[in-house]
């Protein structure tokens, strides 16, 4: 079984209602029935602070984080792992990560 890279832009208060919508808009796009290589197969975020203007400044922070060549990267965002998550604005979240495809 593979891995497959995923971003995706999420509206929520805070990190765990928008997470969880995230998942719930990806559940039901893709089934229940696994390795549908989304945010779906995720079922914990981690949110290191990381706020910054604007949505596109986001989703570059998540490729930059996935791209990165250095082992503290390479342990964190796993397929097993949770996903990433950068906040931007007042209300939006991308989450990004590694999920089972």
């Amino acid at each position: 079984m593979g891995a497959t890279p995923f971003v995706v832009v999420a509206r929520g208060r805070d990190v765990l209602s928008a997470f969880r919508s995230a998942r719930e808009d990806a559940l039901h796009e893709h089934g229940h029935g696994g390795y549908t290589g989304t945010i779906a197969e995720k079922h914990d975020v981690t949110y290191g602070g990381w706020h910054l203007d604007d949505e596109a400044a986001a989703r570059r922070f998540a490729i930059v984080e996935l791209n990165a060549d250095d082992e503290r990267s390479q342990q964190r965002w796993t397929k097993d792992g949770p996903a990433g998550a950068v906040r931007f604005g007042v209300d939006g979240w991308v989450f990004f990560g590694l999920a089972r495809s």
